[in-house]
């Protein structure tokens, strides 16, 4: 649990003023915060959600 809790840590100080830098009308923490996570570490997301698909062009879901 405590690997859990320090990665999780990291991940907000890391990923917090990026989360608040989108420019994205969408203000889910979770959607924020993942696409934040993925755009500072160049990672593709895996998401059926439309709204989070049309704000981040690198994806791996295929319609």
């Amino acid at each position: 649990m405590s690997e859990y809790v320090r990665r999780t840590r990291q991940t907000r100080r890391t990923s917090g003023p990026e989360n608040l830098r989108l420019e994205w009308s969408p203000t889910d923490p979770a959607d924020r915060t993942i696409v934040a996570t993925a755009r500072l570490r160049g990672l593709p997301i895996l998401t059926k959600d439309r709204i989070v698909r049309d704000f981040y062009p690198v994806q791996g879901w295929r319609m």
